[in-house]
């Protein structure tokens, strides 16, 4: 299994919770939001409005675009690109 690219947000447990019992010790794991360290907030965000992504899918299913969605203030190359 492969974690690249996520972002939790907000979450009311753990974000991602993954058994690594059941995804084995070949998980990999790389520019993931909680890669970050430090503090992850409002803050460090440029927005944390998720209505952009609400709207409908394209025909190809495509998220609506996001540009500011979650992306780090810093510029890191972290979490899902819309």
């Amino acid at each position: 299994m492969a974690l690249t690219r996520d972002t939790t947000w907000a979450n009311a447990g753990t974000g991602f919770d993954a058994d690594t019992a059941a995804v084995g010790t070949g998980t990999v794991s790389s520019g993931n939001s909680w890669h970050l360290g430090g503090t992850w907030d409002g803050s460090s965000v440029l927005s944390t409005d998720p209505a952009p992504l609400i709207g409908p899918r394209a025909a190809d299913g495509t998220l609506p675009p996001a540009p500011a969605f979650l992306v780090p203030r810093n510029g890191a190359a972290v979490g899902a690109r819309f």
